[in-house]
């Protein structure tokens, strides 16, 4: 769900990304969002940003190493 977050939100932006978007777009069950995230929208953000900086981050030291 956080990759197909992280998706939307570089297409779309952060107000037209809704968690009903995000459930289509990855399958995933409507429940097992709120249970994964139950800080609602700004959660699943948080989340879906720290992975595209880690990515970010690992092909940086990938290039620098």
């Amino acid at each position: 769900m956080a990759d197909t977050a992280a998706r939307l939100l570089a297409e779309r932006g952060y107000q037209a990304t809704s968690f009903s978007d995000v459930i289509a777009a990855s399958g995933a069950p409507r429940g097992s969002i709120y249970h994964h995230f139950p800080g609602g929208k700004d959660e699943l953000v948080e989340l879906a940003v720290r992975r595209q900086a880690d990515r970010v981050i690992g092909l940086v030291d990938g290039v620098a190493g």
